[in-house]
């Protein structure tokens, strides 16, 4: 893993995040989540006047 920072508190705090454990609930819990939700969705690229369109994007 590489944090992503410049702020030394920031980077030190990203690197704590390798000591995160899981139990076997919250493995479950991730494994029913909808593995085709897009937080993301790209909108942002198909602007009024932008070439693209969304299914372009995710073809």
């Amino acid at each position: 893993m590489i944090p992503k920072s410049v702020n030394p508190a920031r980077i030190a705090q990203n690197l704590q995040s390798t000591h995160v454990a899981l139990s076997d609930d919250d493995m479950q819990a991730i494994a029913r989540l909808d593995k085709k939700f897009r937080y993301v969705t790209g909108e942002f690229w198909t602007l009024e006047g932008n070439s693209y369109t969304l299914e372009e994007l995710w073809a």
